[in-house]
C-alpha cells in the first residue's frame, strides 16, 4: 500500500514579517526549592557498587539455575513451575533464551492440534497454559476455561517481585537457589539504580536557563 502526499500542509509556512516583529518571551517556572536538598546525593557514592564477591555469588547461581533448566530428568509441568518462580521473583531477564527453549520444546512435544496433550492436576495445567499463551503460543483453554475468567493483576515487575521474594519460601515447589539467587540480584539492581539516581541528582541543571531558544 502506498502513502499518497496530502495536498494541504500540516505546517503552514511561516511569515517572515511576522517573525521578525514577533518575539515569543520564555517562560520560566517558579518552581519550589526541592524539599530533599542534596539528600539522594549519597546514593552517588562508590560503596554502592555492586561488589566483586556478590557479582561472582549470582553468576554462580545463575549457572546452576540453568544447569536446572536444561536438565533433562525434569518433566515439562515440573519446568513450567520453574519457570514461573523465575519469572515471580523477577529472574527472567537472566534466563530469556532458556526459557523460550523450554516452551518451544514443550509445544513441540506436549501440544496437538493447538490442545495440551499431557495429563495431570488442574493447577499445573493450567499454569503451563499460562506460560504458552504468555509467551504467544496458541494453545487452546479446553477444559481450563476458568483459567480465562482470571483477571491476573499486574503491577511494577520488580515491586510485585519483592513481595513474592518474601513468600517464596512458602511455596510447594520452593528452592533455596531461587530464592538465594533472586534476594541477591533485587540487592545487586538495588544499588545499581540508587548509584544512577545519585548521578542525576549530581546534574547541574542551572546551565539549561543560558541555552537559547531553537
Amino acid at each position: 500500500m502506498s502513502i499518497v502526499a496530502s495536498s494541504s500542509l500540516l505546517v503552514s509556512p511561516s511569515n517572515p514579517k511576522t517573525n521578525a516583529t514577533s518575539k515569543l518571551d520564555r517562560q520560566s517556572a517558579d518552581f519550589h526549592p526541592c524539599l530533599w536538598n542534596d539528600y539522594f546525593l549519597q546514593y552517588a557514592s562508590d560503596d554502592l557498587e555492586v561488589g566483586d564477591e556478590m557479582k561472582k555469588n549470582i553468576e554462580t547461581l545463575k549457572e546452576e539455575v540453568r544447569e536446572m533448566l536444561i536438565s533433562t530428568m525434569e518433566t515439562p509441568l515440573k519446568k513450567a513451575e520453574v519457570v514461573e518462580s523465575i519469572q515471580c521473583l523477577g529472574l527472567s531477564y537472566h534466563f530469556e533464551l532458556e526459557i523460550d527453549q523450554i516452551l518451544k520444546q514443550i509445544q513441540n512435544d506436549c501440544v496437538e492440534n493447538n490442545e495440551i496433550t499431557l495429563t495431570g492436576d488442574l493447577h499445573s495445567l493450567a499454569l503451563l497454559f499460562k506460560l504458552l499463551r504468555q509467551h504467544g503460543y496458541l494453545v487452546s483453554p479446553a477444559k481450563l476455561k476458568y483459567v480465562l475468567k482470571q483477571c491476573p493483576y499486574r503491577g511494577i515487575q520488580r515491586l510485585e517481585a519483592r513481595k513474592y521474594i518474601s513468600i517464596y519460601h512458602l511455596h510447594p515447589s520452593y528452592n533455596e537457589v531461587l530464592l538465594t539467587l533472586a534476594k541477591l540480584d533485587f540487592n545487586a539492581l538495588q544499588k545499581l539504580h540508587r548509584k544512577e539516581f545519585g548521578n542525576i541528582c549530581k546534574w547541574d541543571i542551572s546551565c539549561l536557563e543560558d541555552l537559547q531558544d531553537t
